[in-house]
């Protein structure tokens, strides 16, 4: 996807200049990422997407991601989750889902 149809289908034009560095590093190719995907960065603000997006392209060096749509997707929504918690004072514990060890 070239950047003036990123930029018409409502991305900001910092977003879409990112997107297409992503593309043109040959990591994800614009069919790999669905509309859900961008629909999604369209709803952060710009920082955040070009911040999502270099983590995203990092990733791939550590991890083999087989579903790069979804995968990204993951990303931005557990973004969300987080800045929605810290937003409202409910910082997640770090040992939340683990049994804490009973007290002798």
């Amino acid at each position: 996807m070239e950047y003036r149809k990123l930029v018409d289908y409502g991305l900001n034009p910092k977003v879409a200049k990112e997107l297409c560095v992503l593309f043109e590093s040959g990591k994800v190719s614009p069919q790999e990422l669905d509309n859900k995907v961008l629909d999604a960065l369209k709803e952060c603000n710009v920082n955040e997407a070009v911040t999502l997006i270099k983590k995203y392209s990092d990733s791939f060096e550590r991890t083999e991601v087989k579903n790069k749509s979804g995968y990204f997707f993951g990303m931005i929504k557990s973004q969300k989750q987080r800045q929605k918690q810290a937003s409202q004072g409910q910082a997640m514990p770090r040992n939340q889902g683990r049994a804490m060890p009973k007290n002798q």
